[in-house]
């Protein structure tokens, strides 16, 4: 073989062996796994049930609820990394049932009950930096049951005006900054009772799902609707029904960063999932432990569900129910990241994120640098390529050079 044939045999080698391992590497190959699946995580330290539940800076924080001997200010940070509680400082008035929302490292936390169901218009924020916490102004109204979202640097908090019946849903806006609060375009349905009715952020738009009545004389019945509310326009308008009744549940929005965009909402033996997309809805694997009341959070596109109770006959009023500390996470579906089993007591084994970036981020803009290492061995393998090929060039055109000079 001579030397020209050689250099061409050594860079046709070199890259198909490269074209192996960008394959092998590409986190959109063919390896890639699909999720669906349910595992144990360490629970909190205390056992309580309507509790609020936020994610802020990938740490889930379960703040309140109502514990075994009454209601709590416990405030405890849970790091998914690490699968370790640590207890912060304690929310100044205890209560359950409250509305909770993190923005700008902070987290507010409005409204709620006493042990005596005593209703609160109470608005205090914790200070993660600082451990500490601050009063702000008062929900116009003292709710519970509230739902409580963020959208361009406001925080919206809906509550129903009757927490057990069928009512109206009022919209209240609060500017941090200003601390003023605001209301704003009240539902046009009527709902069965806020504590059927959850909410997420979908597009800039609130999200509502849950049960809503329909009179037909002299009977009611019910249909699980969706309804948006745009606070650029404060109008409502309708989405697609929602697939079946969640009592005391919650939903969690996956950024689309890890996988799709979806809204799944969390109840008892449900876990519906929509597709704002599409407009449609689906379902997915439900908790391995029934229960009510909990609270929910999501960390890299992963769901934590945490706390609730347990009942011996959840359609009673007046059943024996037991706070939960347990704590539990959902891999969605066409999780299509790269997943590494570490050993727990857990049935299904403890699933590690590595972050890989395969779906467009349509919720936030944060950068993630996990990706580089492939970037830049694509960029090494492109750059040694094209220096072989020029080389080769040159080789070739210097011997045909020679050949010439030779032959004259």
């Amino acid at each position: 073989m001579s030397s020209m044939n050689k250099i061409v045999f050594l860079l046709l080698t070199l890259f198909f062996i490269n074209a192996q391992f960008l394959v092998a590497f590409n986190p959109a190959s063919a390896s890639e796994m699909v999720e669906d699946v349910w595992s144990t995580k360490t629970a909190m330290t205390q056992t309580r049930l309507g509790l609020g539940v936020v994610a802020v800076d990938n740490k889930i924080y379960a703040i309140g609820g109502y514990g075994v001997d009454g209601v709590v200010g416990t405030n405890e940070c849970y790091d998914p990394k690490t699968d370790k509680w640590v207890t912060l400082e304690a929310m100044p008035t205890p209560r359950s049932d409250l509305g909770i929302v993190g923005y700008q490292n902070k987290i507010y936390c409005i409204g709620g009950q006493t042990a005596d169901a005593d209703i609160l218009d109470v608005n205090e924020v914790y200070d993660i930096a600082t451990d500490m916490w601050h009063t702000k102004a008062a929900l116009p109204i003292k709710g519970r049951y509230l739902d409580a979202q963020v959208i361009d640097g406001k925080i919206f908090v809906l509550s129903n005006r009757e927490p057990y019946h069928d009512s109206t849903l009022d919209v209240y806006m609060y500017d941090p900054i200003a601390d003023v609060w605001l209301k704003k375009t009240t539902m046009p349905e009527s709902s069965e009772s806020s504590v059927y009715l959850v909410s997420a952020v979908v597009n800039g738009k609130i999200m509502i799902t849950g049960s809503f009545p329909i009179v037909e004389n002299p009977h009611i019945r019910y249909e699980y609707k969706v309804m948006f509310y745009d606070p650029k326009s404060d109008v409502w308008s309708k989405g697609a029904d929602g697939l079946s009744e969640v009592h005391v549940g919650v939903t969690c929005v996956t950024s689309g960063l890890y996988v799709p965009q979806r809204v799944y909402v969390l109840g008892l033996n449900v876990n519906n999932v929509y597709d704002p997309i599409s407009d449609t809805w689906s379902t997915a694997k439900t908790m391995p432990s029934a229960r009510k009341n909990f609270g929910a959070a999501v960390v890299d596109d992963v769901l934590y569900v945490i706390g609730g109770y347990t009942s011996d006959d959840f359609s009673s009023l007046i059943s024996t129910t037991e706070p939960l500390a347990l704590n539990e996470q959902y891999i969605p579906a066409d999780y299509t990241g790269t997943l590494s089993t570490k050993q727990d007591n857990s049935s299904e084994g403890e699933k590690t994120l590595e972050k890989k970036q395969v779906y467009p981020d349509t919720l936030s803009t944060k950068q993630d640098n996990s990706s580089e290492p492939i970037l830049n061995y694509h960029i090494i393998t492109a750059v040694t390529l094209t220096v072989g090929i020029i080389a080769t060039g040159f080789f070739v055109y210097f011997k045909k050079t020679k050949r010439k000079k030779v032959s004259i």
